[in-house]
């Protein structure tokens, strides 16, 4: 259970409390409306999303770790848009592109951001080259789904991030958030120099349960640039000089 008193400070307490009678009843969507928030945040009750909505806006996750403000964030594994949301709030100048390849997420995303013209949705996910994926465990839950290289047959849409920078003419990304599970392993190990000085600041979810290569290619893919490290909640961030 989620404390009361952080739940209706945005949502107000008729809305806290449908969120808490309902945030376990399956196939039950609520459309919140947010102190704070131009539109409203559509959650699907039964699953991860109540704890997606919880981390991202109610408790604010990703606070404090943008030392300035942004043009350009990259959302890979947006999921429901949580991030991209709060992060529209807080720069509504920034341009955010939030990936995410689950065509179920994808279509939350899609309602919880159509409104907002500085967010860019794109049905994909961020892989090393530009290539197919497959879902492994396609019967987890909505938050922590993994993909796996699959040209032949794979129906997902991978994008390396200088394709994605193209694409969408930046030449930098100020903010580059992955929460990927497990993905990272791909995408720090190959093909790196292409758009590794192109970032100012990582905001990186590590998953060594599934892989525990992860930390040690993290650190070998940046061994040559310099910058400072922060440790929030279960987010590392690199701040790059």
């Amino acid at each position: 259970m989620y404390p009361i008193f952080r739940t209706i400070r945005y949502p107000g307490v008729f809305q806290t409390i449908s969120f808490y009678f309902f945030q376990n009843k399956p196939n039950k969507k609520l459309n919140l409306r947010l102190k704070g928030y131009k539109n409203n945040f559509t959650i699907r009750c039964g699953t991860s999303d109540p704890w997606v909505f919880d981390m991202n806006i109610l408790r604010e996750e990703y606070k404090s770790f943008i030392t300035k403000p942004p043009k350009t964030i990259l959302d890979g594994g947006a999921n429901i848009g949580g991030a991209s949301r709060y992060w529209n709030k807080q720069y509504p100048e920034a341009s955010i592109i939030a990936l995410e390849p689950d065509p179920e997420n994808f279509e939350v995303l899609i309602a919880n951001t159509s409104e907002i013209n500085k967010i860019t949705c794109v049905k994909g996910a961020i892989w090393s080259s530009n290539t197919k994926l497959s879902f492994e465990n396609d019967k987890a839950w909505k938050y922590a789904l993994q993909v796996i290289e699959d040209e032949a047959n794979g129906k997902i849409q991978a994008y390396s991030i200088p394709c994605i920078m193209e694409k969408f003419g930046w030449d930098f990304i100020d903010v580059l958030k992955l929460d990927v599970e497990g993905s990272e392993v791909e995408i720090l190990s190959k093909n790196t120099e292409q758009w590794i000085d192109k970032i100012g600041t990582l905001i990186l979810e590590l998953h060594p349960d599934i892989d525990d290569r992860c930390a040690r290619i993290l650190f070998k893919a940046f061994s040559n640039r310099d910058f400072n490290l922060k440790w929030k909640g279960e987010n590392l961030v690199l701040i790059f000089k």
